[in-house]
């Protein structure tokens, strides 16, 4: 069994791009499992998405500039990543870290013949 979270900063952001920044982990598939970033881009701004493993190696970074941005992305073996925001006109960031941790649970049921 895998279980996954997410967790923010709390920090008041001026751009409002990372006020609406959502990261949620929808669903697994074996070992993957799919995290989706949505947020509101009125503005058509500049902004790039990156996720990185515990080792800081970068698995994906891409800049957009959707009004409505959702993405799914699938991220092959289970790990600490980080998914992170960046405004490219202000360089003001958004850091996502998402947990990952695995639990095994064994029932032994003992029943009298």
């Amino acid at each position: 069994m895998l279980n996954f979270s997410t967790f923010a900063q709390q920090t008041k952001y001026t751009n409002p791009i990372l006020q609406t920044a959502v990261v949620k982990q929808v669903g697994t598939k074996g070992d993957k499992m799919l995290l989706q970033l949505q947020l509101d881009n009125e503005n058509g701004e500049k902004f790039n998405v990156s996720i990185k493993d515990e080792s800081d190696n970068t698995l994906f970074s891409e800049v957009y500039s959707d009004k409505k941005f959702s993405k799914s992305f699938r991220l092959e073996e289970p790990g600490n990543v980080t998914v992170t925001i960046k405004t490219l006109k202000d360089k003001e960031t958004q850091a996502f870290k998402v947990v990952t941790s695995t639990r095994v649970l064994r029932d032994i049921s003992v029943s009298k013949l």
